[in-house]
């Protein structure tokens, strides 16, 4: 387990996302507790609730980024799941065994071909983390004529492993009392309550993510470490194409990223991308590279994308 404190590890996401203040001291305590409920006692620990954690918000705003990145910097093995997969598998328990044996199978590719299964097993035990995309498909749906509830069995059979059980695995046995689940979902539709309680109690630890606006976007573009401008120059500098971006551009880039999501589906940052792809658009089909380095400006975004202050059909912009 990292040494870093929840002060430091908050600390360190600030430095790759965006606000989301909430979620970012929500994970850190989650990952903290969890290395607490380790050492302490263990008829003490056994009282205790495992820290899952529940995150909720809008499409785009950084929900599975969070847990991604906070997993990284605690250099601990992550599994991502879509629960449309776990849906899908040829029965619920087989499902989660799947999960629990690939998660292992990630640690010993992480320690190296040499590394041993024991091992490998005893650091998921510890340290391993388990990401539920999409947690709000498992709650009922209205169909029109009835109800579906097919979720509600998923969630069933999720419970003994958030508690902590055994779960034979293709390595062997592997207990998850320190597992740590991460569920997210938008909750567009419907709300976290919909979860049925017996789920709902075993994530006590929740944090709801804001939507983000114009500001939120242009720190997007170019505040964090890795920013989404430093990944478009790079992209384009490996085939020899220099750009630079104005200030002004990347203004006007968040204020048409934002507009669109105002006047259409609701992206997040998500939408950045599907800007900046059509202002990148002719450069990234120059044959040959242009010499020098190529500016791009307020004035070069506009023509690329349109003034959406002035243009009404926003058709062909919305995905």
């Amino acid at each position: 387990m990292s040494a870093l404190t929840p002060t430091a590890l908050v600390a360190e996401l600030d430095r790759y996302i965006v606000n989301q203040r909430d979620a970012k001291r929500a994970l850190a305590l989650a990952l903290r507790n969890r290395e607490r409920r380790r050492r302490i006692e263990p008829a003490l620990g056994t009282l205790s609730q495992p820290p899952h954690v529940l995150l909720s918000g809008p499409s785009g705003v950084g929900k599975t980024t969070l847990a991604l990145r906070a997993a990284e910097l605690v250099n601990a093995p992550l599994i991502r799941v879509d629960v449309a997969w776990l849906q899908e598998r040829d029965g619920v328990g087989r499902g989660v065994q799947r999960i629990v044996s690939d998660l292992v199978e990630i640690a010993v590719r992480r320690s190296g071909e040499n590394a041993e299964v024991t091992a490998a097993i005893a650091q998921v035990e510890e340290q391993g983390i388990v990401l539920l995309d999409d947690i709000d498909r498992l709650a009922p749906r209205d169909q029109g004529e009835h109800l579906d509830t097919s979720g509600e069995v998923l969630q069933r059979a999720l419970i003994p492993v958030l508690d902590g059980a055994e779960v034979v695995t293709r390595f062997g046995p592997l207990r998850t009392e320190h597992l740590l689940f991460i569920a997210t979902g938008a909750f567009t539709t419907i709300k976290t309550s919909d979860l049925t309680p017996e789920l709902l109690g075993r994530f006590p630890v929740r944090a709801e993510l804001a939507s983000l606006d114009v500001e939120d976007f242009e720190h997007i573009l170019s505040a964090p470490e890795r920013s989404l401008r430093d990944h478009y120059v790079a992209l384009l500098a490996a085939d020899g194409i220099m750009v630079e971006f104005d200030p002004t551009a990347l203004s006007e880039i968040a204020r048409v990223a934002a507009e669109l999501n105002a006047h259409g589906e609701d992206l997040g940052a998500r939408r950045l991308v599907h800007v900046l792809e059509r202002v990148l658009e002719d450069l990234s089909f120059a044959e040959p590279a242009p010499s020098g380095v190529c500016r791009i400006d307020v004035g070069y975004v506009l023509e690329a994308v349109g003034d959406l202050a002035e243009e009404q059909d926003l058709g062909q912009f919305i995905l």
